[in-house]
């Protein structure tokens, strides 16, 4: 593997110098300001610390957990489980999941052009 791009990684406290010393893939890091599920201190942060390669850690201001996936946030799904809803669907007011999702996904080209090495 060459390249890596992860959003809002768990379970980053787990993770060594000792255990990530073998990656040499060009990692690209993406956390939620806002994820109280796998906080950006205590996860993302960590491994781009500890990978032996620099990585890039982007913080994605207004952004929680949730914000990386693009599910369908439809009524139907808000009247079956409000709750459910809320968690998955529910940003914080001035963040736009569409627009941040335009962005990501642009840049995320760029990195795998760039590491890659891949010519248009």
């Amino acid at each position: 593997m060459r390249a890596a791009a992860i959003t809002a990684p768990g379970f980053g406290f787990a993770f060594t110098r000792e255990s990530l010393a073998g990656v040499d893939a060009s990692v690209r890091l993406w956390s939620g300001e806002l994820d109280e599920r796998v906080p950006t201190a205590s996860n993302a942060s960590l491994v781009a610390e500890r990978l032996p390669a620099p990585a890039t850690l982007r913080r994605v201001a207004l952004a929680n957990h949730f914000a990386f996936l693009t599910v369908p946030c439809r009524e139907a799904f808000e009247r079956a489980d409000p709750e459910g809803y809320e968690t998955v669907c529910g940003d914080a007011p001035g963040f736009d999941r569409r627009a941040f999702h335009d962005e990501m996904n642009a840049e995320m080209v760029r990195f795998f052009e760039r590491a890659l090495d891949l010519r248009r």
